[in-house]
């Protein structure tokens, strides 16, 4: 049995239009998912129906052979726009996740997982009493990356987590979520991007979808003994073919829409 199975899947909305259609992915623990496509390809719905704040039109999605039919805090979740409320202070915001979690464990406690959790994505202690307004945008989803490791969650499932960000803040989150998701931290994680280098940089498999309605068109694994790096992404022949197939797909994908 698959951790993850999603099986014949297929999303619409009431007025007819169809979303993803005959989607089929059994993911194992552990493995770091890309989900790659042009904007409208369905990545953040799949997302979506995967964390369960969505339900299938048809088709199902199992996780541990449980079929997913709500939301959970067995799922962490990331958004792009950081899912930050303006007016707690980026702790408590933090802190509310682990009381919805350990509603019986002492407030105290909490706070100091709070405390490990931002100084693990590089944040110290002041942080926690200062509003989301006061922080970057880089600091934000440093938080909202924070809330979703307290939580503890087997399951982290991100929506172009950093595509708002600056190119440095970027690479440098990038990095961070890379180390971190590494060793005793693994989670099986559902990354949607439309970077195909980010793609590269973070997966163990990548998944692209085509466009209206999203079906997976093409996939590819890359083995954790070689993964591209930094250095070696622009310079390495296989990892320069592997992205020129990534990218190639993907317009072949628009170019057959655009007739």
């Amino acid at each position: 049995m698959q951790y993850v199975e999603i099986k014949d899947l297929t999303f619409s909305y009431e007025e007819g239009k169809v979303i993803l259609e005959n989607i089929d992915l059994n993911v194992e623990k552990g493995e770091f998912i890309c989900i790659l496509g042009q904007s409208g390809c369905g990545k953040s719905t799949l997302l979506r129906l995967i964390a369960g704040l969505e339900r299938p039109s048809s088709g199902t999605v199992c996780i541990d052979g449980e079929e997913v039919t709500e939301a959970s805090l067995e799922r962490g979740v990331v958004f792009q726009d950081y899912g930050l409320f303006p007016w707690m202070t980026a702790g408590k915001n933090i802190l509310l996740a682990l009381e919805q979690k350990y509603p019986k464990r002492p407030k105290k406690e909490l706070k100091e997982i709070v405390y490990s959790k931002l100084k693990e994505v590089g944040l110290d202690r002041s942080v926690y009493n200062k509003y989301p307004r006061e922080l970057s945008g880089g600091m934000q989803q440093r938080c909202a990356i924070a809330q979703a490791l307290s939580i503890e969650s087997p399951i982290l499932l991100m929506d172009e987590p950093f595509g708002a960000l600056d190119a440095v803040t970027r690479a440098t989150l990038q990095d961070m979520v890379r180390n971190l998701l590494e060793g005793e931290n693994r989670k099986t994680v559902f990354f949607v991007t439309h970077d195909v280098d980010e793609a590269l940089l973070l997966g163990s498999r990548i998944i692209v979808l085509g466009q209206s309605p999203g079906r997976i068109i093409y996939t590819c694994e890359i083995s954790k003994d070689n993964r591209p790096t930094r250095d070696t992404q622009f310079t390495n022949p296989a990892f320069l073919e592997m992205r020129n197939q990534l990218i190639g797909y993907i317009n072949r994908d628009v170019a057959e829409k655009l007739k």
